[in-house]
């Protein structure tokens, strides 16, 4: 049956098919390439807030070259204290504690040894120290941060609190022996 415009119904109806199927395939095609980029978007935002996440999760310690710095120079009770902070900075409060008694006990230890012998140096305290660091930054801080990356905090503060604390002990021997006489 043809029509008054020389077009049958069947091709109307081919044409009206045609024109929805295409309709539906843009709207499946818009639909893909807006879930294309809704999961893109997606995926970019996760990983940024992985990343955050992450930069959020990672806890800044003192090196391990701080902690035995700290414990050579001035005393391991120093570096303890350090590696104290940065145990409980990852919440772990009994290795915490742990340490700071072991540092308290190397520091006990090294003054025995110091009065037990009768010359005593500064070079002989400095061994010693050495001693007490190698134990806290070897032993120490290897068993509970075996992983060697981590973001490092700043030591500015702790040495400034360790100076003000030492330069007046030091001042105080000084004096002592100065006016001993």
């Amino acid at each position: 049956m043809v029509g008054r415009y020389g077009v049958s119904f069947c091709d109307w109806v081919s044409v009206l098919i045609f024109t929805c199927w295409r309709q539906l395939n843009r709207g499946v095609r818009f639909r893909a390439v807006l879930n294309e980029e809704k999961d893109k978007n997606m995926t970019e935002e996760n990983n940024l807030q992985t990343t955050e996440q992450q930069s959020e999760n990672t806890v800044k310690i003192y090196s391990k070259r701080a902690i035995f710095g700290f414990s050579a120079f001035f005393m391991p009770v120093f570096g303890g204290v350090l590696l104290r902070q940065n145990l409980i900075d990852y919440k772990m409060k009994k290795e915490a504690n742990i340490v700071l008694l072991v540092s308290i006990g190397l520091q006990a230890l090294i003054f025995i040894i110091l009065e037990i012998i009768p010359i005593s140096t500064s070079v002989l305290t400095l061994v010693l120290n050495m001693g007490g660091g190698a134990v806290l930054s070897e032993y120490f801080f290897k068993k509970y941060f075996p992983n060697e990356i981590y973001e490092r905090k700043k030591i500015w503060k702790p040495l400034i609190i360790s100076l003000i604390i030492t330069i007046p002990l030091v001042l105080a021997l000084f004096y002592e022996t100065l006016y001993a006489n």
